[in-house]
């Protein structure tokens, strides 16, 4: 679904790289229930995005509350399908730097700020870029292949569609 943040499920044709999960999924979480909802200024009822305060959160309406998209959604629609729910944190067409804030209670998605500035790429991401809750990059661990270390957040994910429809 281009253009649109929040959980997505989708075939996981590959296995998940090294991740842990970070913690269990809450027996009650389902993601058939889950909404967003946006905190910020707000100009007429609408969001400012570009904001720092700019935060969606993640709502269960089955139990009433916030829940964390990281650890409160499980990772597997169907394990034995391979099937994985991911959070889209930037959608196909936005600018903006989005990520799940790993600091902050139930871990809404807000723009990444740098130097003091929030963060914006240079052009239209030509992808659904996100997250596969309930799993964690392990800052000490090295990869073989790239020698790289892990970032300390839920593993990253791009959906990548067999056609692009403009």
């Amino acid at each position: 679904m281009a253009g649109v943040m929040g959980i997505q499920r989708k075939s996981l044709l590959a296995g998940v790289a090294r991740a842990a999960c970070a913690r269990r999924a809450l027996s009650s979480v389902s993601t058939s229930s889950i909404r967003t909802e946006t905190a910020g200024k707000q100009v007429e009822g609408f969001p400012l995005k570009n904001e720092e305060d700019f935060r969606i959160f993640f709502h269960d309406d089955r139990v009433n509350s916030r829940v964390s998209p990281w650890h409160d959604v499980p990772l597997f629609v169907s394990k034995q399908e391979r099937i994985v729910n991911y959070v889209n944190e930037i959608p196909r067409g936005g600018v903006e730097k989005m990520e799940v804030a790993t600091k902050e209670e139930f871990n809404p998605i807000k723009q990444d700020v740098k130097k003091g500035k929030l963060r914006l790429y240079p052009f239209q991401s030509l992808v659904n870029y996100g997250c596969l809750p309930q799993t964690w990059e392990d800052p000490e661990h090295k990869d073989a292949s790239t020698g790289m270390l892990g970032d300390n957040d839920p593993l990253d994910v791009v959906e990548i569609g067999s056609r692009v429809h403009l």
